[in-house]
């Protein structure tokens, strides 16, 4: 440790109010007194979001500041330091109570653990920088059975059959405070023949501002039967959540996102996005 605080300290240096730190050709530029940090690498290329560290640094296990240095089963990370939000809402207690059963029920004898650790390594997912991980055996345990447990299906402690998906393509959204039905969803599923285990899992916002060009703050809103080429009606579940769609919405936007997930297995696709002005 003492080695490495000389060697940042050695190449460390003050510029334009700017702390300057080259790790192994990587200049990292530590923005005060707010910790705003890019990556320059061999040009003037800002990479924001996850740091990679170089051979001079391996590992580092420490709060600084507002940065957080960090190791877990995926490898070494920096973020920022966030204050957690915890409204506790009912819907918050009940995720937390699905995930605190499904983390005890992994610890009984009866879940086939050995068989869910080999399943994970040949589920390759990516992270937000675009590597390649494995899940542990538990996390895919936990997270296709929430996903079982929220469809209302019984979680699954051997691991389910796969089943292929179909492919989703043209999603609509429709949103008219006089239409019938006032907001709905339209896709195209071709190819695909009727399966009531394969779920839509809905997400959406509430109305918002027009000129927002993405989504924030989802909400849950249900599940309904996959279905080729057919108009499904969300109002009574998004107004359940958002209150009645009334004339002064007009003119304002809502944006949906859906997935298509296996009530048996757990699996889900990611979600595809889609979003309207409400007319």
């Amino acid at each position: 440790m003492k080695n490495l605080k000389k060697l940042l300290k050695a190449r460390s240096q003050t510029t334009s109010g700017k702390i300057m730190l080259t790790v192994t050709g990587i200049i990292l530029l530590v923005a005060t007194p707010f910790l705003f940090a890019s990556f320059v690498i061999g040009g003037f290329v800002k990479v924001a979001g996850i740091i990679a560290f170089g051979t001079d640094i391996v590992d580092r296990w420490k709060k600084q500041g507002f940065r957080v240095d960090a190791h877990n089963h995926y490898g070494s990370y920096s973020r920022m330091l966030k204050k957690p939000k915890n409204p506790k809402t009912d819907k918050q207690k009940q995720q937390r109570g699905l995930l605190s059963s499904l983390s005890k029920m992994w610890a009984e004898i009866t879940v086939d653990k050995l068989g869910w650790n080999e399943f994970a390594k040949t589920l390759p997912k990516k992270n937000r920088a675009g590597h390649l991980i494995y899940w542990t055996g538990e996390a895919l345990f936990v997270s296709w059975n929430t996903i079982v447990s929220i469809l209302g299906g019984i979680p699954n402690t051997d691991v389910p059959p796969v089943k292929p998906f179909p492919i989703m393509i043209d999603l609509e959204l429709l949103a008219n405070y006089t239409g019938t039905p006032a907001i709905s969803i339209e896709y195209a599923l071709p190819g695909w023949s009727a399966d009531v285990d394969c779920r839509v899992m809905i997400e959406a916002t509430g109305a918002v501002s027009p000129g927002i060009f993405y989504g924030h703050n989802y909400k849950y809103l249900g599940d309904l039967e996959a279905e080729n080429l057919t108009v499904q009606d969300i109002t009574t579940m998004w107004e359940a959540i958002y209150g009645l769609l009334t004339a002064g919405m007009v003119g304002k936007k809502i944006f949906v996102r859906v997935k298509l997930a296996f009530k048996s297995n757990g699996e889900a696709q990611g979600y595809t996005p889609a979003s309207a002005l409400v007319s």
